[in-house]
């Protein structure tokens, strides 16, 4: 019995990682409540792109939730790892996005995010591509 649910949770992230992203969108309803804050900045030359994540993190889910739909209707296979690692980034950034304090770790997490999406990506298209050479 658990040899088979393993094997589905390994079919579940290798080829449906679409269905696995739309997880993330309970924690983004949740936890995106409008809020006042103040942000106390000096007026000068120096810019901070720190908390560029805080608006885009929607967008970023979405559109990793149109590539895995893509990887599913051409039939590619992901990295099961690489997958995991992807889910756990992007659960996180999810439920941090809408906190102030972890701005700097949201931040990072969803560029580390975006880099190990992009590798995905094209990492399954290559061996699709290959295997149908």
């Amino acid at each position: 019995m658990n040899k088979q649910l393993g094997m589905k949770v390994k079919n579940l992230f290798e080829t449906k990682m679409y269905l696995i992203i739309l997880l993330c969108l309970p924690l983004l309803v949740r936890f995106s409540e409008i809020e006042n804050y103040g942000l106390n900045k000096t007026v000068g030359w120096a810019y901070d792109i720190s908390g560029f994540t805080m608006y885009y993190v929607k967008y970023f889910v979405f559109a990793f939730f149109i590539g895995y739909l893509f990887l599913a209707i051409i039939k590619a296979k992901t990295n099961l790892v690489f997958s995991i690692i992807h889910f756990i980034l992007i659960a996180f950034c999810c439920l941090f996005y809408d906190n102030f304090r972890y701005m700097r770790l949201v931040d990072t997490l969803a560029i580390i995010g975006i880099v190990v999406f992009v590798m995905i990506f094209f990492n399954a298209l290559f061996w699709r591509i290959k295997s149908s050479i």
